[in-house]
């Protein structure tokens, strides 16, 4: 991922944005149990990242939250 924001310029932008994501899930319980709920599958968790952060992320890192639906995002 930070290969391809050195490559585009956005190191900051990704920076930024993967510090949103990490603010946000530990600053929200709700944010928190909706990612770790085995109801939810990974691919609608990962769409609803998206949606909730897209238009406030980079679009690397929207785009990399939307590859890793096999992956618990709370533990990366």
């Amino acid at each position: 991922m930070f290969n391809v924001a050195i490559k585009l310029g956005s190191e900051k932008a990704v920076k930024e944005s993967l510090a949103l994501v990490n603010s946000t899930l530990k600053g929200s319980p709700e944010f928190r149990a909706f990612l770790l709920s085995k109801r939810i599958s990974e691919a609608q968790k990962a769409t609803a990242v998206q949606q909730i952060f897209g238009d406030r992320c980079d679009v690397i890192v929207s785009k990399f939250i939307g590859l890793i639906r096999d992956v618990n995002l709370t533990k990366l």
